[in-house]
């Protein structure tokens, strides 16, 4: 197994673990306290010519997965395999983002299989939010730590029944405003939650949330607010400034799997070229993780 780091941009830099076409003996006990340990200091791993394919993904994942997310209903499944999805479909771009850190089902980890890569354009973008909060002017962060984000969203459920529509309450911090239309089949409620995170690193937080995403490209947020106001655009403006600058392109190879820790990466997009456009990456959420 070789050894190399992903980028200079990231906290610790990355970790890509190569295993050379030699499969990975992922079921060990040495490689799951292993794979805990590096996975607390990297936050961002690739496992490279492991031998781990569409067959037994679900095997590896369970090795640090507790629960796994309910993923959008947008997202088709894969393989007849409710917790493997696609990605989302489309050719555009899509801007930084934690993976659903606006809803009340935001995974510990993500996970990408890179079934088909494409070579010149769909680059994977990730920013490392230790790093971007750590570059923030004071002011800036002294903001977000006081200021909690209220996303206001309505989504699809796959529900559909003759019945009233009611109330919804959820024993979830920041939750409020919940309602349930059976008849529409959608859920719609308000978020309270802050744009920063505590990580596995001590004294470290992450600015990984979803305030990057527009408004029109994610369907299911409604609105996006702090104490009932916009975020103010000096603050936004330097935040999409320094994260440019902190974000990394990753072409993802054939069998390639990333494993994102998602309170703390962000991740997203370039566009896709109209030549790549059978580019296919899998994703798998892990609600709670075993870490």
């Amino acid at each position: 197994m070789i050894k190399s780091n992903i980028s200079e941009k990231f906290l610790n830099k990355g970790l890509i673990l190569n295993f050379k076409s030699k499969k990975l003996n992922y079921k060990s006990k040495k490689f799951s306290r292993e794979l805990k340990s590096i996975f607390k200091k990297y936050g961002l791993i690739i496992f490279r010519d492991s031998k781990i394919n569409v067959k037994n993904l679900l095997d590896f994942t369970k090795i640090y997965t507790k629960i796994y997310a309910q993923d959008a209903i947008r997202r088709k499944k894969r393989f007849n395999e409710q917790n493997i999805r696609d990605v989302d479909k489309g050719l555009q771009k899509i801007d930084l983002h934690s993976e659903a850190s606006f809803t009340t089902a935001c995974p510990d980890i993500i996970t990408f299989y890179c079934k088909k890569p494409s070579r010149k354009s769909g680059a994977t973008l990730i920013c490392d939010g230790i790093n971007l909060w750590k570059n923030l002017n004071q002011k800036t962060r002294d903001y977000f730590l006081f200021n909690p984000i209220t996303y206001e969203v309505k989504a699809s459920i796959d529900i559909k029944k003759n019945l009233y529509d009611k109330k919804w309450p959820m024993n979830i911090i920041g939750y409020g405003e919940g309602k349930i239309s059976f008849k529409n089949s959608y859920i719609k409620y308000k978020l309270k939650k802050f744009a920063i995170n505590p990580t596995n690193i001590q004294n470290e937080l992450s600015f990984a949330n979803h305030l990057f995403v527009t408004l029109k490209s994610e369907k299911q947020l409604i609105s996006r607010k702090c104490n009932e106001k916009k975020i103010p655009n000096n603050i936004l403006k330097e935040v999409k400034k320094i994260s440019n600058e902190l974000t990394e392109k990753i072409y993802l190879k054939k069998n390639d799997i990333l494993l994102i820790d998602n309170k703390r990466f962000m991740h997203g997009r370039t566009k896709i070229l109209k030549t790549e456009k059978n580019r296919d990456i899998l994703i798998v959420q892990s609600l709670k993780s075993k870490f």
